[in-house]
């Protein structure tokens, strides 16, 4: 079973989906330090994806120090990993294509589209 929130577009690599899915799930408290991730093989399985594209992705998030691997214990969510400000303006990209379309197809112009938004934003604060 995942331990994080990920459906996969064919229109993009797997494996860059991957990363960006797990990264979100760090910056947003989904994943924490220490959580175990899943096997390689869970990973396939789960996504029913090639294991070499479980294994990239596993590895590129190894590589970036979003996980670590401790031999014997698995794979897990580092504790010395942090998302800069470009890893999270990347991960909001798609959120916020989205957001413009559906705004756009809604017939919303601009400004009452920042009026939502800074709405929205003043709700949750």
């Amino acid at each position: 079973m995942l331990t994080f929130s990920i459906q996969l577009n064919k229109n993009q690599p797997a494996a860059a989906q991957i990363v960006r899915a797990v990264k979100r799930a760090v910056v947003s408290g989904q994943l924490r330090a220490g959580d175990p991730f899943p096997s390689v093989r869970e990973l396939s399985k789960s996504l029913k994806i090639n294991p070499k594209t479980a294994h990239k992705s596993v590895a590129a998030l190894v590589e970036e120090g979003v996980l670590e691997t401790r031999p014997n214990l698995g794979t897990e969510v580092s504790s010395g990993w942090e998302a800069n400000q470009q890893d999270k303006a990347v991960l909001l990209n798609s959120d916020i294509q989205r957001l413009v379309v559906d705004a756009k197809m809604c017939g919303l112009g601009w400004d009452e589209f920042l009026k939502e938004l800074e709405t929205e934003w003043k709700e949750i604060e």
